[in-house]
């Protein structure tokens, strides 16, 4: 493994600790990738709210140059019970 794909996982993994301390995001929604300070954000969010949240987080980390916001916002999300039970289990 090379030190920028090192770099890329700190980044992400830095994203992941400031996500997880804000109670309006769900880092089990998301998925994030990073290159070179480039972050791409894919998920679902049930709110427009969480869907913020996330992004001003992930903007205002040290070492995001830019972010591609590929997530989409589903008024009607509803977790099925294998995903919920998977999210129960990851915890």
């Amino acid at each position: 493994m090379n030190s920028q794909s090192l770099r890329n996982e700190d980044l992400v993994q830095k994203i992941y600790d400031r996500i997880k301390w804000d109670i309006r995001v769900n880092t089990s929604d998301i998925l994030l990738k990073a290159d070179e300070g480039k972050v791409v954000l894919s998920g679902y969010f049930d709110k427009a709210y969480r869907h913020a949240a996330a992004i001003e987080i992930i903007e205002s980390t040290d070492g995001v140059k830019k972010l591609t916001d590929r997530s989409q916002v589903i008024q009607d999300y509803f977790r099925t019970d294998y995903e919920l039970k998977n999210l129960i289990k990851k915890q």
